[in-house]
């Protein structure tokens, strides 16, 4: 990410709280990303509290596994480094927490060339439908009960299932937390030969189904992911459905069914992102 981190220091700089902790972890690609980070950080050492972590993690799965082991503050988020992070709204979300809330939940804008389109968020179909670990601030002491897969893509959602996000009654924010950048070079999403990781995730989350009750919300909500993980899958490497068809060797009624209103919502949300654009 040499010469590409604008919105990594836009993060910070945007950030006036001065009780947060910033976790850096640098996977190390030996392309001079540490070096511009760490002239940069210590540029604001007297301003904010940092703590670098630099090796090769060889991706985003390990590398959040450990920031998260050394994170100290009662609550965290997670960042990536192509996008920005509206610190302090999430900040102000945090005052007056009960000490019963796990999860909070914000909104988030993705800007892909021109076009920004705006998410909002409230209820947990919609996370489902698009997780985006990065807008959700977790308690410290729940997310540490659990890690992330060494998955390049869809690690965050297991994540997330495996949490207890989907069975939890998390507050959902107003704020717009975060700024998704699509169509960044070197974006992982961007890879076809990255697919194998969501038929990866999917067969993670058959095996988790399978220690739910049939009837339970939570297996619906499993299902709306594994439609978003489906469509990704198919746009990314189309040819592959065989491979695809072999995750899904567990399936009961009510993964079917928020499978189906996972479809429905992501062709819903195609066609009014196509009416947006065409009224621009």
């Amino acid at each position: 990410m040499r010469g590409k981190l604008d919105n990594f220091i836009k993060t910070i700089v945007s950030t006036t709280s001065k009780a947060v902790e910033f976790i850096v972890v640098i996977d190390d690609k030996k392309d001079g990303t540490a070096e511009e980070v760490r002239e940069f950080l210590a540029s604001k050492k007297n301003e904010f509290e940092f703590l670098i972590l630099q090796q090769e993690f060889n991706g985003p799965g390990p590398a959040r596994n450990a920031g998260l082991k050394v994170a100290r503050n009662p609550w965290i988020i997670f960042c990536d480094s192509d996008d920005v992070l509206w610190v302090d709204r999430v900040c102000e979300e945090l005052h007056g927490v009960k000490s019963s809330d796990e999860f909070i939940i914000g909104n988030y804008s993705v800007k892909s060339n021109n076009h920004t389109h705006y998410s909002h968020s409230s209820n947990l179909a919609s996370v489902a439908l698009n997780p985006g670990i990065w807008r959700i601030a977790i308690r410290r002491s729940k997310a540490s009960q659990t890690r992330f897969p060494h998955l390049l893509l869809a690690e965050d959602q297991i994540f997330l299932i495996y949490c207890g996000l989907f069975k939890s009654k998390p507050i959902f924010s107003k704020h717009i937390f975060y700024i998704y950048h699509l169509g960044i070079v070197g974006q992982l999403s961007s890879k076809s030969k990255n697919g194998e990781h969501l038929v990866n995730a999917l067969e993670e989350i058959s095996k988790y189904s399978k220690t739910l009750k049939v009837f339970s919300r939570e297996n619906i909500y499993l299902g709306i992911i594994s439609a978003r993980l489906t469509t990704t899958y198919l746009r990314m490497s189309p040819r592959q459905i065989k491979k695809l068809l072999k995750s899904f060797h567990f399936v009961n009624i009510c993964r079917l069914l928020g499978f189906a209103i996972g479809l429905f919502l992501i062709i819903a949300s195609s066609a009014r992102r196509s009416e947006e654009k065409n009224d621009k």
